[in-house]
């Protein structure tokens, strides 16, 4: 796919350099070239644009310069694009590289994220989301395409959603931390709209000079469930408890009465 976006590119190349031979005649005619070579590097790396270099000179020998007689000017011109193809090609390559090796880490960090147990999302400094875990699409019922890029007070119900743009701007202005570095309880909206209390934790991170805020979430329906069955479950042991405590009394009471009923009974 590579080689073949290069061989694409030497051929847009040539056909515009051909249409317009009557006007351009023999001048700069390796003008049109230069942009195929830094497309076929850019995308490809090295080998396309050494392809690319090595298609464009034979094309513009046979096909667009007048070399029915080759001189100096005409090899140096060929040298020249050539140094200049094998240069943007070793570039291409080195960015390719590049490209690959932050691909690479951010797919590792992304795998990372996903095993996280709690909902992981990253939000720049305008508070759009940069990065949804798998946790989180569960968690609120979006998928990451279709979080990434929106605002995160898209997961946010009222009031919480109209503060929070002025709690980032608050921070920007001021730098004071109320939130960051700290755990706090608050409700978030799942995509059917309903909403849950969450735990929220947020950590601040710098990148290329850009200010990141990651979010760590942890849903507490279950936990607050269960502490509300724990609640109900000590008030009944209470009220039993209550209950078994007169009924002791009672049984006190009437064996305090059985007493000397038993005894009038024996004499008689």
């Amino acid at each position: 796919m590579r080689y073949a976006i290069a061989v694409a590119a030497v051929a847009v190349a040539f056909i515009a350099r051909f249409v317009l031979a009557s006007i351009l005649k023999d001048q700069a005619p390796y003008l049109f070239f230069l942009p195929a070579a830094l497309l076929a590097a850019g995308v490809g790396g090295f080998g396309p644009g050494i392809l690319a270099t090595g298609l464009s000179v034979p094309l513009v020998f046979f096909f667009i310069a007048n070399y029915g007689a080759v001189g100096w000017t005409e090899i140096a011109n060929g040298a020249v694009f050539v140094l200049i193809g094998v240069g943007i090609a070793w570039i291409g390559e080195r960015l390719r590289k590049a490209r690959i090796l932050a691909l690479t880490r951010e797919a590792h960090l992304q795998s990372i994220i996903d095993i996280v147990p709690e909902a992981t999302i990253v939000i720049d400094g305008r508070g759009i989301i940069q990065s949804f875990s798998a946790t989180a699409e569960r968690m609120f019922g979006y998928t990451a395409a279709e979080a990434i890029g929106n605002n995160v007070t898209l997961l946010m119900p009222s009031p919480y959603r109209e503060e929070h743009d002025g709690y980032i701007k608050r921070y920007h202005d001021t730098g004071e931390p109320h939130v960051i570095g700290t755990g706090r309880v608050v409700a978030a909206q799942r995509k059917d709209g309903s909403t849950f209390p969450m735990e929220l934790a947020v950590g601040e991170i710098w990148s290329a000079s850009q200010r990141f805020f990651t979010g760590f979430i942890r849903d507490l329906t279950e936990r607050q469930e269960t502490e509300a069955r724990f609640q109900e479950l000590q008030s009944e042991l209470a009220h039993v408890s209550r209950l078994t405590e007169m009924g002791g009394m009672a049984s006190a009471i009437a064996h305090e009465l059985n007493q000397p009923l038993a005894a009038i009974a024996n004499y008689l």
